[in-house]
């Protein structure tokens, strides 16, 4: 008797060890990103180049997209040792390469609660943070007024979501990195980048580009004997 009551207590403890244990594994709570949130995420996949016309020339600047990633779990079971809450992210990570110059570009939005959804777009030396809220506005972080989407044409294209990003929004680093400044943008939520403007003070005098082509990214044809051997 004295021995089952034993692993009685040996049980009860593990049971008690283990509840603990797995509160411990689960987030408290988690903010995913809805349908209309992941469209944010749309306008391009890993690999892509995206093609963009001066205004004023016959040239042309190249985005390529290295990098793309959403964490969207809806897993209970926590990924990060001691995280309470799971806040679901996406992010873009791009090379605009503008005569032999290589820009950065960077897209970032993280689910702040379960209404607010935090933006961050990096285009050059250019910052602009926002915040995304109820009845699909754009709030200004460090602001009290509200940024709506823009409804635009460009190249006779009518875009209807459009946020555009210039020096009352955003903020430029102190410490310049980038060889090439950027003095405004516009980024389509379902497009992308769609038109920007480079700084006066540098060479290219203020030139205006705007979105040309996407080329989506194709994987390598895998080679065949036959293709080896008549070298296709």
């Amino acid at each position: 008797m004295r021995k089952y009551f034993f692993f009685g207590i040996i049980f009860v403890v593990w049971g008690l060890f283990l509840s603990q244990v797995l509160t411990l594994c689960l987030y408290d709570r988690m903010y995913n990103l809805d349908d209309d949130e992941l469209a944010w995420m749309s306008p391009y996949e890993e690999g892509d180049t995206i093609l963009f016309r001066s205004s004023t020339s016959d040239e042309y600047d190249s985005l390529f997209v290295n990098e793309k990633a959403i964490h969207n779990s809806t897993s209970r079971l926590v990924s990060n040792v001691g995280a309470e809450v799971f806040n679901a992210s996406g992010s873009f990570h791009a090379k605009m390469w503008h005569n032999k110059n290589q820009l950065e570009f960077r897209f970032l939005i993280i689910k702040e609660n379960k209404t607010d959804l935090f933006v961050r777009l990096n285009f050059a030396d250019r910052f602009s943070t926002l915040l995304h809220g109820p009845s699909n506005h754009l709030y200004l972080e460090d602001y009290n007024g509200i940024l709506k989407m823009y409804k635009y044409t460009v190249d006779d294209v009518v875009y209807n979501d459009l946020v555009f990003v210039e020096d009352f929004n955003s903020e430029l680093l102190k410490v310049r990195w980038n060889p090439c400044e950027c003095d405004n943008f516009l980024w389509s939520k379902s497009k992308g980048l769609i038109k920007y403007k480079y700084a006066d003070t540098d060479s290219i005098k203020g030139d205006v580009y705007t979105f040309y082509k996407r080329l989506p990214y194709q994987e390598p044809k895998s080679k065949g004997f036959w293709n080896i051997l008549f070298g296709e």
